[in-house]
């Protein structure tokens, strides 16, 4: 492994170096999350040059973690990698710049970002890198080093050399001469850090209020040394939670009310009351106080002195609130419902998931009534449907259309995306065809072993006897099908062949086989073509007396019957390839056709149907199958024709779209004209001057959806959406937080809150 990581370090440490000046990361830590991304550059998606197995518009390739198929960014250099992933952590992960050496701080940064899927991705990092640094040599305590910052950030990016310059690292002075550092003002933790810490608060509360609870239990049953402990525990950890998350509440403390609460809500614990099936007002009011009783009963008590009587008053309180909550909230719920979609609305623009739900929007939006389910497996190799082609659907088929004729982008990548699957219908067929060099071989092959076998069973021949041959015809002659003159003509020209004028029979099974036998097929190749019913009896009885006649022939040489067998079986993935090859599917373009394809499946099962041998009766069942595919996968796609056109301004305007269709009230959005009215468009290009970059952004994540359908049947079906609502939508979600809403004080002067004096 150390000679694999060594190798993957000196391949990649010139990349790595350009990418530690640009981000202020250490090249060693760079490295070892490219090797932990990549298994030591054995996982590289082929032709990508993508260390970092970044996802995107590219090459398709299995998600080792998730099993999903997926698309990955293919660059033309490692040089061209570098630049993109550096970029990549600057944009969008900025916590992780100007890490340094520090892989832990930086791989926390990362999957803070939601950089990995993997969980346990924050750990493997650093043991990575560790990894990286021993294949180097490198033994340096990352907590002892002050590193620059990064390029254009205030000072000269860190050493990029797997040697490490001295002139760059400060070391920490001796303890006897160290000097108090001078008093730094803390930075304040943002939002979205507060409702993260403030979650986990509350969630840990829930734990500890249940453990406090088991403990004081045990305690009543004589169990004091375990009861003890779970009690001391308890609120000893309530304290911890308290002062760990003091500075986030003082930072921001109505997004750590609403942290605190959340966690609580999502705490399997609280979660024990069955949602239920009933929405009356009464069924509601009862859940209520079943939830608001149990968030009360997990409530920690600080005051143990008084605990039974104190959990006793958290628990009457909290299911009077809860019970009391669906009836106070009946009134307002739709205001707030209202208030929400609006704030929502504004805010959406600006982040990721906000954009991924405008993208869905659109989407569900205009899939209106029609289908929202689909197929999107590949029914030929390589060739996916997009959305609309999918689902069959005429409102995305619209959305398509418009997508195209927005913007450069959308058009362009849908133009590659079909260029993509006729390149691959292509492929599919050239691979059942064949091409005229594989025929000519396989011609030659078949040829020198039919020659072979011919010449073996000729040279021992005795003459043969063809009067069975002859009496065959004359039977059938004489009888009705020979008074037709088609029959009588082609017969008796065969019979000449076999007797000559003075009666005498023709014996060389040689002779029998070039002259009269090979006289046959000419005359069945020319007649099966005929579509009268006098030809269509001569060839029927012609195969008839050919049969016989081999019959003859084999007598005479043995092993001529087995030469026979084995030329047709050889002739017959010969004569599929000609067929297939004569079809002519493509258009002026090149590209295969549906109207030609169905053409070539009709006229194939006509003459699989006509009596005798012919080239269509040579197709396997696997050539039909490909037949049968390209038509089913160009039917599909023909469902992109289902839409209409529509203008631009749908597309170029979707945040401000978003805002008007959420945020302003039913009768003033209808006054404007809805989202396409001249005022809303007006209104959209003063939008634009606020969300610009946001529609781009919600663009690439609509057209993402509309090209790889299996997001966008998700996001059509609302997976994660329904999921929410499943958990904690509707009023049950109130009901479950109510019991967190008691002022302070209420419980025996003590705060419900743990640690509250």
């Amino acid at each position: 492994m150390s000679k694999d990581i060594d190798a993957f370090v000196k391949a990649n440490l010139p990349t790595a170096q350009a990418v530690a000046s640009k981000i202020g990361v250490d090249p060693m830590v760079i490295l070892g999350q490219w090797g932990l991304e990549t298994g030591w550059g054995k996982s590289v998606v082929p032709g990508t040059n993508n260390l970092g197995n970044i996802k995107g518009q590219g090459v398709a390739a299995k998600d080792n973690q998730t099993g999903s198929t997926d698309q990955y960014r293919a660059y033309p250099t490692l040089d061209a990698f570098g630049q993109d992933f550096g970029g990549l952590i600057q944009n969008r992960y900025k916590d992780a710049v100007n890490a340094g050496p520090d892989a832990a701080a930086y791989a926390g940064a990362l999957k803070k970002g939601g950089y990995a899927e993997d969980p346990a991705y924050a750990t493997k990092l650093p043991a990575a890198v560790k990894a990286v640094r021993d294949s180097q040599g490198i033994d340096i305590d990352p907590s002892k080093i002050h590193w620059d910052a990064a390029a254009g950030k205030g000072g000269s990016a860190p050493d990029i050399s797997p040697s490490i310059d001295a002139s760059k690292i400060q070391w920490d002075a001796p303890a006897q001469e160290s000097k108090a550092p001078a008093a730094t003002k803390a930075e304040q933790p943002g939002v979205i850090e507060s409702l993260g810490a403030t979650a986990g608060k509350g969630f840990g509360k829930t734990v500890l209020g249940a453990q406090q609870l088991l403990g004081e239990g045990l305690k009543k049953v004589g169990a004091d040394r375990a009861g003890n402990w779970l009690v001391n525990d308890a609120v000893q950890g309530a304290k911890n939670l308290n002062a760990q998350a003091a500075p986030y509440e003082d930072a921001h403390p109505v997004a750590g009310t609403i942290g605190e609460v959340t966690g609580a809500v999502v705490n399997p614990l609280n979660r024990l009351v069955p949602m239920g099936a009933g929405n009356s007002l009464i069924s509601l009011m009862g859940r209520g106080a079943a939830q608001g009783a149990l968030s009360g009963a997990l409530t920690p008590v600080q005051d143990g002195d008084n605990f039974w009587s104190d959990k006793a008053r958290q628990t009457a309180i909290g299911g009077a609130i809860g019970g009391a909550t669906p009836a106070a909230i009946a009134g307002v719920t739709a205001g707030t419902r209202y208030a929400a979609n609006a704030l929502r609305s504004l805010v959406d623009p600006f982040y990721g998931a906000g954009q991924e739900r405008i993208a869905g929007n659109v989407l569900r939006k205009f899939a209106g009534s029609g289908p929202v389910t689909g197929n999107s497996a590949e029914i030929v190799q390589g060739s996916t449907p997009t959305l609309a082609q999918a689902t069959g659907n005429a409102g995305l088929a619209t959305l398509e259309r418009g997508m195209q004729s927005a913007t450069p982008q959308g058009a362009n990548a849908f133009v590659e995306h079909a260029a993509q699957n006729a390149q691959a219908r292509a492929g599919a067929f050239a691979q059942a065809a064949g091409t005229p060099a594989d025929i000519a071989t396989a011609e030659a092959v078949r040829n020198v072993r039919a020659s072979q076998a011919l010449n073996a069973a000729f040279s021992n021949a005795k003459p043969a006897n063809p009067q069975p041959t002859v009496d065959a015809i004359d039977s059938i002659l004489s009888g009705p099908s020979g008074k037709r003159d088609s029959v009588r003509a082609v017969l008796a020209n065969i019979r000449s062949k076999l007797v000559d004028k003075e009666g005498r029979l023709e014996t060389n099974p040689e002779t029998l086989y070039n002259s009269v036998r090979k006289q046959i097929d000419d005359m069945l190749d020319s007649r099966m073509a005929m579509s009268n019913p006098a030809g269509l009896q001569a060839s029927r009885e012609l195969l008839s007396v050919r049969d016989l006649l081999d019959r003859n022939i084999d007598a005479a040489a043995p092993g001529f019957g087995k030469y026979l067998s084995d030329y047709a079986a050889e002739s017959r993935p010969i004569n599929a390839m000609q067929h297939l090859q004569g079809l002519k599917l493509t258009d002026a373009q090149g590209h295969i056709t549906l109207a030609k394809v169905q053409n070539a499946i009709t006229n194939i099962n006509m003459q699989r149907g006509v009596p005798g041998s012919n080239d269509a009766k040579a197709l396997s069942n696997a050539q039909l199958e490909v037949l049968r595919n390209l038509r089913d996968d160009l039917l599909r796609a023909g469902k992109s024709g289902l839409g209409k056109s529509i203008g631009s301004n749908t597309f170029q305007n979707l945040a401000t779209n978003n805002v008007l269709e959420h945020a302003l009230p039913g009768p003033v959005n209808a006054l404007l004209g809805g989202a396409t009215g001249p005022l809303s468009n007006m209104v959209g290009r003063v939008g634009n001057w606020v969300y610009g970059g946001a529609n781009e952004n919600i663009q690439n994540k609509l057209l993402d959806m509309m090209l790889q359908p299996q997001s966008g049947l998700a996001a059509l079906q609302n997976v994660r959406g329904n999921a929410l609502a499943g958990q904690l939508g509707g009023n049950a979600f109130l009901q479950r937080v109510a019991p967190y809403l008691v002022p302070a004080g209420a419980v025996s002067g003590v705060n419900m809150v743990p640690g509250g004096k």
